[in-house]
């Protein structure tokens, strides 16, 4: 089988002159290596002629494909768009058509199943070219993108079964190039441009983030129970900001009352301190007694307990089993009606709450405590929406628990200070 995969090779390597790519953006001939503006993209179609023939008896797919690669020369997240052939009558088709069928990439696949997002080719969702270049407008390496064009065969060599010993899977050869690959480049985003981050209806420069960033992603959510704001129980939507070692998370908090804004940060603390310091002191009845207080309190749709293991997620401390914090126990500490975890903030126009501190927090059912990963929430008034509050943390990646430095402490809330300060809210 080898040995057929070098002939093919050969034969190729003899014949490959005849064989070409024909790329059009705008109605226009691309030349390899030129560089264009996603801004001015009104169509680009994709075509070929004189691909490489094989044996009539050749099986196992082609694949003609449009890469994206980052300005390092790096495939961004193996994202590409592509279109699969697959037997050996298939293959022929595709390859002998006497008329040469011209594909669009944009702004439309005109075929649904023509280019889609890939990993491996079962069940993945369909995306559009067009939706993977607007995913490089928030990203990092979104200044410049080579988009590579490529037809390769893949021979069918075998099969075998999958762990469940049922299951068949094919087996391929490596890839054989039909075609001489042909490249582009495009300039899909500013990095001095204003970029649009519809969830918070905010806006932000690429150049203001700080180093390391990484890209957006807002399919995240937490599963959170505020009560007295937005619909109880119901998770609250938020996009994440990836960065190297860190990434902030950031939600609108939707509120259903006829309070202010204002108003709202000031219940907001009012019953996020109470919650906290009741999981703090119902430590002490024993762990067995806390989780039925909670569940009890889930059934008869109450307050409480219930909702003190969702501030406990909303601060971004851990929800796996109870938690206990010193400063909120009433017989560790005399001052226990005075604490609170919130303080006042303003970073420009923006003003509202922040928690910034190393939670010291002790699991009920060994009696162990350490300092764990410390807490850098900011919730404040949205600027655009009066009906609604922003809640903003930071996370490290990482797992477990982290002790911390007051240091490390100062340094997280920096960055997310420095997160907020770069929001632009003007409409």
């Amino acid at each position: 089988m080898k040995k057929l995969i070098v002939l093919f090779a050969i034969y190729i390597c003899n014949t490959s002159i005849k064989a070409q790519f024909t790329i059009t953006l705008n109605g226009k001939k691309v030349i390899a290596n030129q560089e264009f503006n996603y801004s001015d993209l009104k169509n680009l179609t994709i075509s070929f002629s004189n691909p490489q023939k094989l044996p009539t008896y050749s099986d196992g797919y082609i694949r003609l494909s449009c890469s994206f690669f980052d300005e390092s020369g790096v495939k961004k997240n193996a994202k590409y768009v592509s279109k699969r052939i697959e037997g050996a009558a298939s293959i022929n088709s595709f390859l002998n058509q006497k008329v040469p069928k011209t594909y669009s990439l944009y702004p439309k696949s005109e075929e649904p199943e023509l280019f889609h997002y890939l990993y491996d080719y079962s069940g993945n969702p369909k995306e559009q070219f067009s939706d993977i270049c607007e995913s490089y407008k928030s990203s990092p390496v979104g200044g410049k993108v080579k988009l590579k064009f490529e037809m390769a065969y893949y021979e069918l060599t075998g099969w075998h079964y999958g762990s469940d010993n049922f299951t068949k899977f094919n087996d391929y050869g490596e890839a054989v190039e039909l075609i001489e690959p042909f490249e582009m480049f495009l300039t899909i985003a500013d990095k001095n441009a204003l970029i649009n981050c519809p969830p918070i209806n905010a806006k932000f420069k690429l150049n203001d983030l700080m180093t390391g960033y990484k890209g957006i992603d807002s399919t995240y959510t937490w599963n959170i129970a505020l009560g007295f704001i937005g619909e109880n129980g119901k998770a609250l939507k938020k996009t994440s900001f990836d960065f190297k070692d860190y990434y902030i998370q950031i939600a609108n908090v939707k509120y259903n009352n006829s309070l202010t804004q204002d108003e709202n940060l000031n219940l907001f603390k009012t019953e996020s301190d109470k919650c906290v310091k009741l999981v703090s002191n119902l430590c002490y009845q024993g762990v067995h007694i806390m989780w039925s207080k909670a569940n009890e309190a889930k059934k008869n749709k109450e307050k409480g307990d219930l909702l003190a293991f969702g501030y406990l997620e909303f601060l971004g401390l851990s929800t796996s089993g109870p938690t206990y914090i010193e400063k909120f126990d009433k017989k560790a500490n005399t001052n226990y009606e005075n604490e609170t975890l919130w303080e006042s903030f303003t970073i420009g126009t923006i003003s509202g709450l922040k928690c910034v501190s190393i939670i010291k927090a002790k699991n009920c059912n060994t009696g162990y405590s350490e300092d764990v990963d410390g807490c850098a929430t900011y919730i404040f008034k949205n600027p655009n929406n009066p009906k609604t509050l922003l809640v903003i943390k930071y996370f490290r990646n990482s797992s477990g628990y982290i002790k911390l430095t007051p240091d490390q402490l100062k340094e997280m809330a920096s960055k997310v200070e420095k997160f907020i300060s770069i929001l632009n809210f003007t409409k």
